[in-house]
């Protein structure tokens, strides 16, 4: 059914737009049955999530309806029984589609947030035992900021997506909760640094992720902060490091770069000519004129919004065949590879070496310290058990972008696929790759550290993506039980992959 029309029950995910309960299935180690999980106990975790499913931005809208009434107003009394299926939202004159605010949560994105913080508290309450607590209990009843910590990166759909998960996660339950927006401030900010307009002046750096046009982002705003002020700000170097190094955009932007890009680009674009070449003869186009990133890119992206919101798809997305939509999510997985992933492996940075792999060093580094704390303060309280509650906290979650989720996956050595290297992959190839971005950083996608104690006294990490455990590939962890030898990871990826931002980045 590759090259068939869309069928009505048929689900093609679509990029990082693909809302949380659409993903594909990502790298998973599956189940453990060689080691005796009960002898494990969860002290402490720490979780990053990608904000909640929302609209596009405006100008992404813009282009979507000027390719719209572009192919409109050529299928004018070209419309026939062989095509009308696929021309179906075209046999009328074109009515601008609007969504809601790009930085506003939509419903969907209101309850993928729910939903993970309900599935999150009932995943802690099975972890962390009892008897090797020094709080009272396993669940989140108190609200005690030491004990559970909300941060966002300051832009109003991660805000919206803490507060949701906040507000689910210490009540256990969505049942009862208000489903329209809440005004929402956090209080808690042990970050150095700026207010949280510095931070908004990063916002459309990350707006254009998701743009159609994936060259086409500026990444030197007017007012542009200073060095100094991404230095003072250590939100900025954890939650978007990619704003605050000057050196990443200097590859993103290098005309090697691009190259690479737009070698892999040529070859998809003509198959998705050939694939729509009867289509457009038939209403008097000429296939070579296509200019895919122009004239299908943003009604790709329409399809893919509309789609969120409908259990089949719109009329819009009748315009793709299966392999259309599997050819276009490549085309974008080409581009996050290279600017994201594992694609710097193939073009050398004389600046910073594997700069994506190292992007998110002073996150982890961070959550490293962290760890140390709170493994020193649960040794403490073994050994003299008090009836004071910990300083550090059990929870930490953390609400940001794709591109952090990909940076760290990248980081941990997850995800690496070969078909990139290739410039011209077969189908096979394509539809066999790893790296896919619906299913490694859809609409609230998230990444797990946890802290786990073994009674023999050592302490271990386990990693989840997307609520499921992965082993990052390095010597410190066990593939066969899930778990990592705490410090001795850490001082892996110190080695190959430490990076200091005040000597590198500026």
């Amino acid at each position: 059914m590759n090259g068939a029309s869309l069928g009505a029950s048929l689900l093609v995910p679509t990029n990082t737009r693909t809302p949380y309960a659409r993903r594909g299935q990502g790298l998973s180690s599956g189940q453990h049955t060689t080691t005796d999980d009960s002898k494990f106990t969860m002290i402490t975790s720490y979780v990053i999530y990608r904000h909640g499913s929302r609209g596009p931005k405006d100008s992404t809208t813009v282009k979507m309806n000027q390719a719209a009434r572009w192919l409109q107003s050529n299928t004018v009394n070209m419309i026939t029984k062989a095509n009308r299926h696929r021309l179906q939202a075209f046999e009328e004159p074109w009515s601008d589609v609007v969504f809601k605010g790009y930085n506003q949560l939509n419903q969907i994105g209101m309850e993928e947030m729910t939903q993970l913080a309900v599935r999150y508290r009932e995943h802690i309450a099975r972890s962390m035992k009892e008897a090797a607590l020094p709080a009272k209990g396993p669940l989140p009843d108190d609200t005690s900021a030491t004990e559970w910590v909300f941060f966002h990166s300051s832009t109003s759909r991660t805000e919206q997506s803490a507060a949701y998960f906040e507000r689910a996660f210490r009540a256990g339950s969505a049942s009862a909760l208000d489903p329209e927006p809440l005004d929402y401030y956090s209080g808690i900010d042990e970050w150095d640094g700026l207010a949280s307009s510095l931070l908004n002046l990063f916002d459309p750096i990350s707006s254009d992720y998701d743009s159609s046009d994936g060259d086409s982002f500026d990444m030197h705003l007017e007012n542009h902060p200073t060095d100094s002020d991404y230095r003072k700000d250590k939100r900025v170097r954890h939650l978007k490091p990619y704003a605050a190094c000057n050196a990443w955009s200097d590859y993103v932007k290098s005309e090697s770069t691009k190259q690479w890009v737009a070698k892999r680009w040529a070859v998809i674009d003509n198959r998705i000519r050939d694939s729509f070449s009867d289509l457009l003869q038939g209403i008097g186009l000429d296939p070579a004129t296509l200019d895919v990133g122009r004239d299908l890119v943003p009604l790709y992206d329409l399809c893919s919004f509309s789609w969120a919101g409908s259990e089949t798809p719109p009329s819009i997305c009748q315009l793709f065949t299966t392999k259309d939509l599997q050819l276009l999510e490549y085309r974008d997985d080409i581009e996050n590879y290279v600017n994201y992933s594992h694609g710097d492996e193939y073009l050398p940075n004389s600046v910073i070496p594997q700069i994506n792999h190292r992007l998110a060093w002073p996150l982890l580094n961070y959550l490293y310290e962290s760890m140390k704390r709170v493994a020193k303060e649960h040794q403490e309280q073994l050994q003299n058990p008090l009836p004071e509650k910990p300083v550090e906290p059990r929870g930490t979650f953390y609400f940001a972008h794709a591109r952090l989720i990909m940076l760290l996956l990248t980081t941990l050595n997850l995800y690496k696929d070969d078909v990139f290297s290739l410039v011209d992959p077969t189908e096979q190839q394509i539809l066999g790759r790893r790296f896919i971005s619906s299913a490694i950083s859809p609409m609230a996608a998230n990444i797990g550290f946890e802290l786990w104690y073994h009674e023999s006294g050592s302490y271990h990490l386990r990693f989840t993506h997307n609520e499921q455990v992965v082993v990052p590939e390095y010597e410190a962890c066990n593939a066969q039980s899930g778990y990592c030898k705490f410090k001795e990871l850490f001082k892996e990826i110190r080695n190959k992959y430490e990076l200091n931002f005040d000597k590198s980045c500026y």
